[in-house]
C-alpha cells in the first residue's frame, strides 16, 4: 500500500460511511497526488517514502483533515473527555473485536474447562472486563497523548495513529518510559511471591501454597516480564527503534499464547498448606482462587495475546516490506 492510500485511509476512518464519504476521498487523492507529483517534477526524481510522508503530513492530522470535510466529532466522555476524537475510531474497534473473540471464546473455553452451562454472567461477565480494561487502556492513552503535545513539535501534532504508518514513526517516548514503569514494577512484584506469597495471595497465604506445577511458569513469565521491561528501556533510549517494539511485542505476546497449554496443565495452581486449623474453608478458598485464575487467564489474557500477535505479526511484515523498498531504492 502507498503512503497516499495510507493517508487516504486513515482520513477514511473518520468520515461518515456512504456515497459521499467517497466522493471526499477521491477529491482528496487528487490533490494530494497532484502535489505529490508536483514535487517530483520540482526535484526531478520520484520521492522517497521519508519526503512522502513530510508532504502528507504537513497537509494536517487525519482526523481533522476529517473534520474539514464535516465529520463528526465522536468521543467518550463523562462530565470531562476520557477518550478524544483521534483515538475513538480505535477505541470503537479494538471493543468491538474483543467482545466478538470473548462471545466465540467463551463457549469453547466453557466446554473444554467442563465448566457449568452458560450463563447470563458467562457472557456478561468477560465482557464487562473487556470493556473496563480497554476503556481505561484508551483514556490513559488520551491522557498521556495530550500531555506530551503540549512540548511536541509542529510536525509531531500532525501525527496520527494510522499515519505515519507504524515504521515510519518514532516510539514516544512517554510510551515507552510508562511501559518501563509498569513492566519493571510488575516484574520486581513478579519476583518476589515466591518469598512473600501475601503480595498475590494477601491474607489466604497463610493456609495456601503455589503447587509445585507452576515453577516453570514461574520463571518463563519472570523472563518475559524482564524483556519487555528490557524493550521499553531500549527504545526510550533510541525511540527511533521502532523496529524493537514489533519484535518484542510478537515474541512476548506469541510465547504467552504457547504458555496456554502449560498453564492449563499445571492446575490446580494453589494448594491447601499442610497445617492449616480450617482445611475445609482453606480448601473452598483454593477453589476460588483456581477458578479465578484460570479464567482470568485462558478467558480473557488469552483474547489480549492472541490480538496483539497477530497485530505485531502484521506490524513486522510492513517493517520487513519497508527494508525491502529501501534496499530497492537504494540500488535503484
Amino acid at each position: 500500500m502507498t503512503l497516499l492510500k495510507h493517508y487516504v485511509n486513515a482520513v477514511r476512518m473518520y468520515l461518515p460511511n456512504g456515497s459521499q464519504q467517497e466522493d471526499i476521498l477521491s477529491e482528496l487523492t487528487e490533490h494530494l497526488q497532484s502535489a505529490l507529483d508536483e514535487e517530483e517534477e520540482r526535484l526531478g526524481r520520484p520521492l522517497t517514502e521519508v519526503e512522502q510522508e513530510a508532504l502528507l503530513t504537513r497537509h494536517g492530522n487525519p482526523a481533522t483533515v476529517a473534520e474539514r470535510y464535516g465529520a463528526p466529532r465522536r468521543s467518550v466522555a463523562f462530565g470531562w473527555q476520557l477518550i478524544g476524537p483521534e483515538l475513538f475510531p480505535l477505541f470503537a474497534r479494538i471493543l468491538l473485536l474483543n467482545w466478538i473473540v470473548t462471545v466465540v471464546a467463551v463457549p469453547v473455553v466453557r466446554w473444554f474447562g467442563s465448566m457449568p452451562p452458560l450463563g447470563f454472567w458467562s457472557f456478561a461477565g468477560p465482557l464487562l472486563v473487556q470493556l473496563v480494561i480497554v476503556t481505561f487502556t484508551f483514556t490513559c492513552v488520551d491522557v498521556f497523548q495530550r500531555l506530551a503535545r503540549r512540548r511536541a513539535s509542529a510536525r509531531e501534532h500532525q501525527a496520527n495513529w494510522r499515519f505515519p504508518p507504524t515504521y515510519l514513526q518514532p516510539i514516544p517516548r512517554w510510551q515507552s518510559f510508562v511501559g518501563l514503569i509498569l513492566f519493571g514494577t510488575t516484574a520486581i512484584w513478579w519476583s518476589l511471591t515466591p518469598l512473600v506469597p501475601q503480595l498475590m495471595l494477601g491474607s489466604a497465604a497463610a493456609s495456601l501454597e503455589f503447587s509445585s506445577s507452576t515453577t516453570m511458569l514461574y520463571w518463563a513469565v519472570l523472563f518475559l516480564l524482564l524483556t519487555g521491561a528490557a524493550q521499553r528501556a531500549a527504545t526510550f533510549a533510541r525511540p527511533n527503534w521502532n523496529w524493537l517494539q514489533a519484535v518484542t511485542r510478537l515474541i512476548t505476546n506469541s510465547s504467552a499464547l504457547v504458555l496456554l497449554y502449560p498453564f492449563a496443565m499445571s492446575f490446580p495452581y494453589v494448594l491447601v498448606a499442610a497445617s492449616v486449623s480450617d482445611p475445609v474453608r482453606a480448601e473452598h478458598l483454593a477453589n476460588r482462587i483456581n477458578t479465578t485464575m484460570w479464567w482470568m487467564t485462558i478467558g480473557t489474557m488469552s483474547i489480549y495475546w492472541l490480538i496483539n500477535a497477530a497485530f505485531h505479526a502484521w506490524v513486522c511484515a510492513q517493517f520487513l516490506r519497508y527494508a525491502g523498498r529501501r534496499r530497492a531504492e537504494q540500488f535503484s
